[in-house]
């Protein structure tokens, strides 16, 4: 199954990780991995709430409407993964 929001998700979060040097490489996020699958649940969480949704009421209309359509799609793909 193609995870068309998620794998785009993690690719960016680790990324994030990387250029701010949170640890090497071989610590990136993994959907394979339950733990990540744990992690990334948490992150998504975080970045779904109000205040970092909107980036504290700076983003609104398309921009907000993207931003909820993207992680709202990441958290049902990894909702459809078993065990997740």
């Amino acid at each position: 199954m193609a995870f068309i929001f998620l794998d785009r998700y993690v690719k960016q979060h680790n990324a994030m990780r990387e250029a701010f040097g949170d640890g090497p490489a071989e610590s990136q996020l993994s959907l394979t991995n339950r733990n990540d699958r744990k992690k990334i649940r948490s992150y998504l969480e975080c970045d779904l709430s109000p205040e970092n949704l909107c980036c504290d009421g700076e983003l609104s209309g398309n921009r907000l409407h993207a931003k909820s359509k993207f992680l709202n799609g990441a958290l049902r793909e990894l909702n459809s993964i078993k065990g997740a």
